[in-house]
């Protein structure tokens, strides 16, 4: 069992009991091995959160009936997710003929190669599931590994899985749980997003609709745990100079996934809207001050910068200026060009 600061490695009792004390806070990996079986993890964090202990079943899987596969987790940038945690379930039918999914292998894909990690398995004959969670331990990806993410064809043919997880998102149609759940996010005008739901099978816990600001700070997070409803939220005063990301972020029998995001970019519209003009003016006005400036050279670069300074926040959007201020500022540029000419 190791973490950051933290390393043991002992047997088990006869009994399957291994007793430790004064374990640090921290994350954990716990790596166990039989005999005539393949290694395996399982990842936890002390102290545990919610109530009771960790009551989980560590499966093994014996090294003749086993395969070794690469499994590729990425976000839609094709970028390691760092801490995320990838999950192999199997497929199990329980003592009332119920298909259940057990979590029997557990991965850390690798940052050092680009979201790689091998792992274990039974090829062709045997039902599995992925689960991908970051981490916080918020579900964003279950489903086979294949493109078409059809749940009926669960076995592991290809030793190579790619996974391409949208971190905004978990498509429902990969949840089996919550196949029933309905659902729209919208921003249904300019300042506001809109969630309204529909539970019919009274599966979900909860459902929150989270709203940030510039990827940094919360400004709203509200919840509610009805069989059907609406959430909204408005944006504040002043809102069309920041770019907002709308969350809404559900429970279901422990699990947390966020299903779907939508957002309102006021960053970028201000760029395509202010900056081909904005690019245009800066030119306009490095050309003209330089060719009034052109006998005196370091006039003409303090001119250059001047109007870089001047139209450089305009290009980007951040500030909006009118024609009337546009004009106002190339005449006086003129007119003080004018008095500091050669004579």
């Amino acid at each position: 069992m190791t973490s950051s600061t933290y390393g043991l490695t002992g047997n088990t009792s006869t009994n399957s009991f291994l007793y430790l004390e004064d374990v640090p806070v921290d994350n954990y990996e716990l790596r166990y091995s039989k005999t005539g079986y393949d290694a395996r993890s399982y990842f936890f964090t002390v102290p545990f959160t919610g109530a009771g202990d960790v009551n989980d079943t560590l499966y093994l899987l014996d090294e003749g009936n086993s395969t070794t596969f690469v499994l590729t987790v990425t976000d839609k940038f094709n970028q390691p997710i760092e801490g995320s945690i990838a999950s192999l379930l199997r497929r199990y039918v329980d003592d009332s003929n119920q298909t259940i999914y057990e979590v029997v292998e557990m991965m850390k894909p690798s940052e050092a190669l680009d979201g790689a990690t091998p792992f274990n398995a039974v090829a062709n004959t045997v039902a599995y599931l992925f689960r991908v969670t970051d981490s916080e331990g918020t579900v964003l990806y279950q489903g086979s590994g294949s493109t078409s993410n059809d749940l009926s064809t669960l076995y592991l043919i290809d030793t190579q899985i790619f996974i391409k997880v949208d971190t905004a998102s978990t498509p429902l149609t990969s949840i089996v749980e919550l196949s029933n759940y309905q659902y729209t996010l919208t921003n249904t005008s300019a300042d506001q997003f809109w969630f309204s739901f529909s539970d019919p099978s009274n599966v979900v816990g909860e459902q929150c609709l989270i709203v940030t600001v510039n990827n940094t700070q919360t400004l709203s997070e509200q919840c509610s745990s009805a069989s059907s409803g609406v959430l909204s939220y408005t944006l504040p005063a002043g809102y069309n100079t920041s770019y907002y990301l709308a969350k809404v972020k559900v429970s279901n029998n422990g699990d947390t996934y966020t299903i779907a995001a939508s957002e309102l970019d006021y960053l970028e519209t201000n760029v395509l809207t202010f900056g081909v003009l904005g690019l245009f003016l800066l030119v306009l006005n490095m050309i003209t001050f330089s060719l009034i400036f052109a006998s005196r050279p370091a006039v003409a670069i303090i001119a250059v910068i001047l109007a870089v300074v001047s139209y450089g926040p305009y290009m980007l959007g951040m500030v909006t200026i009118s024609i009337t201020m546009q004009a106002s500022l190339f005449f006086i540029g003129l007119v003080v060009a004018y008095f500091m000419r050669d004579t």
